[in-house]
């Protein structure tokens, strides 16, 4: 419990960007777990976050033991996504959650709630309503 709240008080410091803000808006809404939740999203962030900081990414890549000294940016993505789906897959967790279909007004709260969450505001880049829609309808399929 101690490592939980440790945990938790790190989380609140530091924010933690679109993939939680829009977890926190998908597992409250729809009753469904945190981890699973970030899991699944995460592939679909970084997608849209690297061309901001490909520094950071590729520094994330050599603590995942990925050779990445002289790759290209576009073969980093690819290295990075490879091993997050691997890891993903390793524990048993899908791609995507399947739904009933959502309303549109459900979607249209995810997505409100996901944007106006703090923990956006720490996010590389800002996403667009757009954006953030469409990463909902990759992830939670109908």
């Amino acid at each position: 419990m101690l490592g939980s709240l440790q945990a938790g008080l790190a989380f609140s410091n530091a924010s933690l960007g679109a993939v939680h803000a829009m977890s926190h808006s998908m597992g409250g809404l729809l009753n469904l777990p945190h981890g699973e939740c970030n899991s699944i999203l995460l592939e679909h962030i970084i997608r849209l976050n690297f061309e901001t900081v490909p520094d950071r990414y590729r520094d994330i890549a050599r603590q995942f033991g990925l050779l990445v000294d002289n790759v290209s940016d576009a073969l980093l993505l690819e290295m990075i996504i490879n091993r997050i789906v691997a890891m993903r897959q390793n524990v048993n967790i899908p791609a995507s959650i399947k739904m009933d279909a959502l309303e549109e007004a459900t979607v249209d709260y995810l997505v409100e709630n996901a944007l106006n969450d703090p923990c956006m505001v720490t996010n590389p880049r800002t996403l667009t309503k757009e954006e953030v829609r469409i990463i909902y309808g990759r992830v939670l399929q109908t």
